[in-house]
C-alpha cells in the first residue's frame, strides 16, 4: 500500500492555508502567497550494492516535476515557505566497471520542504529576485507488488525571480538543488522485489530542478 498520496498532500496545504488566514498579520505583514509550477528535475545518482553484494551505480532518470508552494511574510524581505515537488521518473541500476544493466523500475520522487527565503527589495516591485534554504524530507516511492516507499531527511538551496504582471500576481522561476542524505547504512531504493541498493553511511544524493509558473498573493 502507498504510503503517501495526493490527496493526502492536499489535505495538509488546505490545513496550512486555513491556519494562515486565521492568523492576523502583524504591521501590515503576514500576506500570504500560493505558487503553482512546473518544470525539470535532473541528476541523482548514489553509488551502492546489490543484496548479493555487487557493486552498482542506481541512477534517477530525468524526467518532468511539478509542485506547489504555501508563502508567509514574516518580515518586509523575509518569507516563509512550505513546498511540495513530484517527479515521477524510474530508477537505472548498472554495474560499476563493466556498465552492465542490472535492472530498472519507475518510482516518484516527493519532496516536503519548508524554509526562510530572502526577498531583495526591488524598485517599483516589478521583479524581485529571492533565495533562501530549506529542509524537510523526500519520499522515494516505487511503483509494483511488494514495493516499500523510503523516507529520507533532505535539503534544499533555492533561488529565482518573481515578476509582478498585476498588484497581486505574477511569473515566478526558480532553480534548486535538492540534497538527501542516508545517514547510516541500509537500503536507498526499495523496488518490486524488496530494497534492490543498499549503500552506505553518509551518502548523499544531489539532485537539480529547474521549475516556472504562477504565484497568488491574498
Amino acid at each position: 500500500m502507498k504510503l503517501i498520496s495526493t490527496r493526502r498532500f492536499s489535505l495538509v496545504f488546505a490545513t496550512i492555508i486555513f491556519l494562515m488566514v486565521g492568523t492576523p498579520a502583524a504591521n501590515g505583514q503576514g500576506r500570504i502567497q500560493i505558487s503553482g509550477y512546473a518544470g525539470y528535475q535532473f541528476w541523482g545518482s548514489v553509488e551502492g550494492f546489490l543484496p548479493d553484494g555487487t557493486p552498482i551505480e542506481a541512477s534517477i532518470e530525468e524526467a518532468v516535476n511539478w509542485g506547489a508552494s504555501l508563502g508567509y511574510k514574516v518580515e518586509e524581505t523575509i518569507r516563509f515557505e512550505v513546498s511540495y515537488l513530484n517527479q515521477a521518473t524510474s530508477v537505472s541500476i548498472k554495474t560499476l566497471g563493466g556498465g552492465i544493466s542490472a535492472g530498472e523500475f519507475d518510482m516518484t520522487v516527493h519532496y516536503i520542504q519548508a524554509g526562510a527565503m530572502y526577498e531583495a527589495p526591488s524598485s517599483g516591485k516589478a521583479l524581485t529576485p529571492y533565495g533562501g534554504l530549506s529542509v524537510g524530507a523526500v519520499n522515494f516511492d516505487p511503483e509494483g507488488p511488494g514495493s516499500t516507499s523510503v523516507w529520507r531527511l533532505a535539503f534544499g538551496l533555492n533561488g529565482g525571480l518573481k515578476v509582478y504582471i498585476g498588484d497581486n500576481f505574477g511569473l515566478r522561476g526558480q532553480a534548486s538543488l535538492l540534497i538527501p542524505i542516508q545517514w547510516s547504512s541500509g537500503a536507498m531504493f526499495c523496488g518490486g522485489s524488496g530494497c534492490t541498493v543498499g549503500v552506505s553511511g553518509g551518502t548523499a544524493i544531489l539532485q537539480g530542478a529547474v521549475t516556472g509558473g504562477l504565484f497568488l498573493e491574498i
